[in-house]
This record gives C-alpha cells, sequence and structure tokens, in this order.
C-alpha cells in the first residue's frame, strides 16, 4: 500500500512539473517577453557589426553596406508590410457574424478582387455600403449609410456612382428622390418629395435639375400645374397665346380673378405669377387668349444663370428696347399688391376699391392710377420682357412677358 501511494505521488509531482512548464511556455507574458528579448537580441548584433571581410559587405557606387544590416532592414520591412496587410489593410477579409456577409475597408487590397455581395467599412470604421461589387467596384444593387447609420441611398451602382434606378433620402429617414440617376445625380423620370413626405413634382429630370413634361404639388400634395420646366423652372411661356381653358389645365391650384373695364387678370399664387388677357364680354369667356404672364420673381434667368439687376439684365440682353417712368395699370397694380402681401414693397400698396361678383372674382371699381414705377423692356427670344423697378436703376421685383 506504502508503494502505490509512493508511486502515486511520483507520478504526481513529474505531471505538475510538467504542467507548470506548460502553464510557462504558453503564457503571454512569458511569449511576449520571450520574442522581444530575442528580436533585441538579433537587432543588437545587427547593428553592432564590426568589420571583418569583404563578404560580410554589399558594394554600392562608393559604399559598403553590411549584409546583416540589408537582412535586417528587409526584415523590418517586410513586418511592417505583413503589419499592412493584415491590421491597416487586410488581405483576408472579416465575416459579420450576423449575416455571413465579408467585411472590408474601402481600401482593403483584397476588395480589389472580390465580386459579391459584401460590407464595406469607412475609413472611420462605420459600415458605409452593404451591396454588389464587381472586382473591387461598387456595382449592382446596395444601400448605402452615413455615419450615423441612416440610409442614404438604396438602388442601382456602376463605378461607386447611382447610376440606374434608385431611392435618395432625407436625413429622417423620408424618402427625397425616387427615379432614374446618371452618376449620382437625377436623370430621366422621377419624383421629388418633401421632408414632410408630400408630393412635390413627378416629372423628367435632366443633370439633377427638372426638365420637360412634369407635375407640380403644393405642400398639402394637390397638384398645382402640368406642363413644361427647363432647368428646374417652369416655363411661363407656355401661357402665352393660350385660351383661359387651357391655362385651367396647366394651373389647378388657387386663383383669383380681377376685372377691369376691358382686361382681366388671373393669380396663380402657387407658381408666383399671373396673366391678362382682354375681355370681349361681360364675363371671362374659355376663348378669350392669355396676351400676358406676368412673373412674381426678382430672378430671371439666362442660359441657366440667375440675373437680378438691371446692370446685369443689360449686360445679358443687350440695351433696352425701352425704359422710363409709368403709372401702373390694374394689372401692375393687383401683381404690386400680391408682392406687398409677401413682404416686397415698391413704394407701398396700390389703393385699390373692388366689388366682389363671385367667389374669387372681383371687379376693380378704382385704383391709384398715379402711381408709379419704372420700366425696363428687352427683346429676348422673340418676346418682350418688362422689369419692374422702384425708380432707374433699381432692382427690379417682377417681369412681364408679352408678345411683340
Amino acid at each position: 500500500m506504502q508503494f502505490l501511494q509512493t508511486l502515486i505521488a511520483t507520478i504526481k509531482a513529474k505531471f505538475t512539473a510538467i504542467w507548470t512548464k506548460f502553464k510557462q511556455f504558453t503564457n503571454k507574458q512569458f511569449i511576449s517577453a520571450k520574442l522581444l528579448t530575442g528580436l533585441r537580441k538579433f537587432f543588437t548584433e545587427t547593428l553592432s557589426v564590426k568589420p571583418r571581410h569583404g563578404k560580410d559587405y554589399y558594394g554600392f557606387l562608393a559604399w559598403l553596406i553590411s549584409r546583416r544590416l540589408v537582412y535586417a532592414i528587409l526584415i523590418v520591412l517586410g513586418v511592417l508590410s505583413l503589419f499592412y496587410l493584415l491590421v491597416i489593410n487586410p488581405v483576408f477579409q472579416l465575416t459579420d457574424a450576423t449575416d455571413g456577409l465579408p467585411v472590408y475597408y474601402y481600401d482593403s487590397l483584397a476588395l480589389r478582387f472580390t465580386t459579391d455581395k459584401v460590407k464595406i467599412k469607412a475609413d472611420s470604421g462605420y459600415i458605409a455600403y452593404i451591396g454588389d461589387v464587381e472586382e473591387g467596384s461598387v456595382k449592382g444593387k446596395g444601400d448605402l449609410y452615413d455615419k450615423d447609420g441612416d440610409l442614404v441611398y438604396s438602388g442601382e451602382f456602376i463605378n461607386n456612382k447611382y447610376n440606374g434606378t434608385g431611392r435618395s433620402y432625407y436625413k429622417n429617414g423620408q424618402t427625397h428622390y425616387e427615379g432614374s440617376f446618371r452618376d449620382n445625380i437625377y436623370e430621366g423620370q422621377g419624383t421629388l418629395m418633401r421632408q414632410t413626405g408630400s408630393l412635390e413634382y413627378v416629372g423628367g429630370f435632366s443633370q439633377g435639375l427638372k426638365e420637360g413634361e412634369g407635375t407640380l404639388y403644393d405642400k398639402t400634395g394637390k397638384e398645382v400645374y402640368k406642363g413644361l420646366f427647363s432647368r428646374d423652372r417652369l416655363v411661363y411661356t407656355e401661357f402665352l397665346g393660350r385660351s383661359t381653358k387651357d391655362a385651367r389645365d396647366l394651373y389647378s391650384g388657387e386663383t383669383e380673378v380681377f376685372r377691369s373695364s376691358s382686361d382681366f387678370v388671373v393669380t396663380m399664387p402657387d407658381i408666383d405669377a399671373m396673366y391678362t388677357g382682354r375681355l370681349g364680354t361681360d364675363s371671362v369667356e374659355d376663348a378669350v387668349l392669355i396676351d400676358s404672364v406676368y412673373v412674381l420673381n426678382d430672378r430671371f434667368y439666362v442660359n441657366g444663370e440667375a440675373v437680378s439687376t438691371i446692370n446685369g439684365l443689360t449686360a445679358a440682353l443687350g440695351d433696352p428696347h425701352y425704359e422710363g417712368n409709368s403709372r401702373v395699370k390694374p394689372a401692375e397694380a393687383v401683381a404690386i399688391n400680391m408682392l406687398n402681401q409677401e413682404g416686397y414693397a415698391f413704394s407701398g400698396k396700390v389703393k385699390m376699391e373692388l366689388s366682389q361678383l363671385f367667389d374669387e372674382v372681383y371687379d376693380i371699381t378704382s385704383f391709384d392710377r398715379n402711381y408709379t414705377i419704372y420700366l425696363y423692356t428687352y427683346r429676348y427670344e422673340g418676346l418682350l420682357y418688362t422689369f419692374f423697378c422702384n425708380e432707374k436703376y433699381g432692382d427690379f421685383a417682377m417681369y412681364q412677358i408679352t408678345k411683340e
């Protein structure tokens, strides 16, 4: 019995020593210390080389360079390269445990040879893209996110850009635009939404701007205009020469009608404009044609550039066809009063007395005929454009379009 106990104690002591050695050799601190000691010894011996023999050197021009020093430099470069490939720009991708998708940094070397559905991290580490790539280029369907994790765009990509059909989003998650893209901008048919979720525009786009046929909606999502757009703006000249019935097909928003002895004015506040025509009878007939359009805007666009001053107009359009002081006409009085409601001012409102005939239909019984404004009229693209100012060389607040 004593012999057996002695044997067990001896075996146990042997295994205890082996276990202790094993724990020591697998301890992280021990391994780290051994590695550091070995590296320190290697570099100390390498960098402390003393001249011994010519074979210990490489000749380069007039210099002799230690072979061991070259080896050390190569090893350091190799370690740095390995660190770059494994840590900074890993060759081997990580895998997201939640969905099994490979994860790459945007500048990963391995990503350049990948064709798959992946996740891509931005420089700061957040997931910026989830979707298809082809040989490192974002191509196919995918989702783009900002640093806060909010979806920015969902749809088709080619060459790392929005190309094809897709949807962009406001910061609050509401759809901003849905439709066709080319190189990150709106191109083709699409739908614009307001941040509140209401419709803003449905129709054509070119180079990110409204272009061609389109439908405009007010803040409640009600249709107000259906017609042509150019460079993001309504083509107001579409109203010229049309009947009032045709005009109602173009503009379906709120209106007010003002009549004088021989003329009528129809306001279109949802598109900052109004049109005028001459009365042939006591009422506004569908057959009556529109002879002018007033645009209640202090910007005029020439070749896509906004002009807001008379000097700018003259530089773009040439010398005015006419300029001078003028007493206001009924239509101009209505326009000036509309602008003053929005905070603009010529010389204040035009005094006007109205007689209401029907809902939103008024007779102008009298107005201040001595109210004076300064006019500049230019010829442009076969039409006459008259700009209305408070005084000579002043900035204009609105303009009128008529046929010559």
